[in-house]
């Protein structure tokens, strides 16, 4: 995404309303014009920064010039500017950040701003998939009741599946983020965790082998198809996939043996078809218990991130051949066709 900067204007704004815990900059700059009796548009006109088609575009990838220009109209520093936008740029956004409709609510902040639709703040943790929290009250985000009735007679979510999710939380915001965030990235995790298990050994899926907690028929969604993404609105899926990425990665190689010793022979075949697509030194520390030691803990930090690499490297090996057999394809009908005249 492209920002113009105009002249910025001669004095910053004299009255700035006081941003809240956990609110996007684009939330702060509505509010902001709700108060000057404006639109967000015409505020950042205002500013000399050239507004984009959506103000909510805002929340992502604002560079420097920006913020700057930003955080000198708005009385307040860079540092704030970043803090109140999603740490992943917009292109990888629509997997993982909801940009309209919030794929969580907290009821705390319903009713606090239930009579001010107009100043009714928008908060990150909200609009973010892998948050399970509210940012600004800092509980858990609540559980909708459903029509089914195993969901109306669980009272609250087990504490343990609380806290792996939590801690899966974290360790999805720092693979976001681009941090050490453990050996295999969670798109991977879940693929081996949809494998289909062996009745005898409780049928379903390896998420029930993972996260036991998803027997019940509430979570049943999580065992439909294969998940390849944390942004849904079903809340306790996405406790599950937290959860399941967080136990996986406290014990991978341990979790791989069981999963493809209790899979189907068809699930085997894509626990393998996944493991096959890794880099070597990955594939041999996880199918060869005891070799995961062997790897220095630096390396293992950024494996995940060195996995994706790899599986860019795998497409454009892939798209290479495509287009060296596309242009033998044209040379060979080249070669039967004379050369026309445009004499």
């Amino acid at each position: 995404m492209t920002w113009t900067l105009a002249d910025p204007p001669a004095k910053p704004l004299p009255v700035i309303l006081k941003p809240l815990r956990d609110e996007l900059l684009s939330s702060w700059l509505q509010r902001t014009a709700c108060f000057y009796s404006v639109s967000a548009h015409d505020l950042l006109v205002q500013f000399g920064v050239a507004p984009t088609t959506q103000i909510r575009t805002i929340d992502f990838d604002l560079p420097a010039s920006v913020q700057h220009r930003l955080s000198w109209c708005l009385r307040t520093n860079t540092l704030r500017i970043r803090n109140m936008c999603h740490s992943i740029p917009i292109v990888r956004a629509q997997r993982f950040v909801a940009i309209s409709e919030a794929v969580s609510r907290c009821a705390t902040g319903d009713l606090r701003w239930q009579g001010n639709p107009t100043t009714r703040p928008i908060f990150r943790s909200w609009f973010e998939s892998w948050q399970i929290s509210c940012g600004v009250c800092r509980r858990p985000f609540h559980i909708p009741q459903s029509r089914n009735v195993e969901a109306k007679a669980i009272k609250k979510v087990p504490e343990t599946l609380w806290q792996d999710a939590m801690a899966g939380s974290a360790l999805f915001a720092q693979y976001i983020s681009g941090k050490p965030c453990g050996i295999l990235p969670p798109k991977i995790v879940w693929l081996l965790a949809s494998a289909p298990m062996r009745r005898h050994d409780g049928g379903g899926t390896g998420f029930r082998l993972i996260v036991p907690e998803s027997s019940r028929p509430v979570f049943e969604a999580i065992h439909s198809s294969p998940p390849t993404t944390i942004r849904t609105k079903n809340p306790f899926k996405r406790l599950t996939l937290l959860a399941a990425f967080h136990r996986f990665d406290q014990h991978p190689a341990a979790w791989v043996g069981e999963l493809a010793e209790a899979a189907t022979e068809a699930g085997r075949r894509a626990i393998f078809a996944v493991l096959e697509n890794l880099p070597s030194t990955i594939r041999d520390a996880l199918t060869h218990r005891g070799c995961l030691g062997r790897i220095s803990a630096g390396y293992l930090k950024h494996a995940s991130r060195d996995i994706e690499l790899h599986d860019i490297r795998l497409k454009l090996a892939v798209n290479l051949r495509q287009i060296d057999q596309t242009c033998l394809k044209l040379i060979a009908v080249a070669s039967q066709h004379l050369p026309e005249s445009h004499i």
